[in-house]
């Protein structure tokens, strides 16, 4: 059987080092909850997140600098908040996406074009901000942006970038 083994952000990881008992469900279905598992996980609580009608900016902790610098800048902390937002929860992804295609077997050398997974996990996220923005147009007191999924991108660029150079 091939094993793929990686290093990185975590310590190294075997898909057939999976510890299981006698009888257990196949190495296929283990390898690819491994795999996708975090990034299935994270997509589920970003959907739960655009399930909520409103998040009040007040409910989350301000530091009292951060709310110094908006008043001088002129800026709400509510958008800062709602813009970190979007970019953090699609960076995450996009570093679990990254993980969960290589992990999968999507980063071989195809046509002599290495690390074809950060172009899929691109793609991927790109189509999960877009459902994600139209599910939004059915929550009351949503609205889908496009400001929002460019954001989006941006957080999945970055976290696919950042897998890239630190686990390659």
């Amino acid at each position: 059987m091939n094993e793929k083994s990686f290093t990185g952000l975590h310590d190294t990881i075997t898909l057939n080092s999976v510890v299981r008992g006698p009888g257990m469900i196949s190495d296929m279905w283990w390898k690819r909850t491994v795999a996708w598992g975090p990034a299935v996980v994270w997509a589920a609580l970003i959907f739960w997140l655009s399930s909520m009608s409103n998040i009040p900016a007040d409910s989350f902790p301000m530091f009292p600098l951060f709310l110094w610098v908006c008043r001088k800048v002129g800026i709400a902390p509510g958008f800062i908040l709602e813009i970190g937002g979007h970019f953090f929860e699609y960076f995450v992804l996009g570093i679990l996406m990254s993980r969960a295609y290589v992990l999968h077997g999507a980063d071989t050398f195809i046509e002599g074009k290495p690390h074809r997974f950060g172009i899929t996990s691109f793609f991927t996220g790109f189509f999960y901000a877009l459902s994600d923005e139209f599910h939004q147009s059915f929550v009351p007191g949503r609205h889908p942006s496009w400001g929002d999924v460019g954001v989006d991108c941006v957080g999945l660029l970055v976290g696919i970038l950042i897998y890239r150079r630190v686990c390659s």
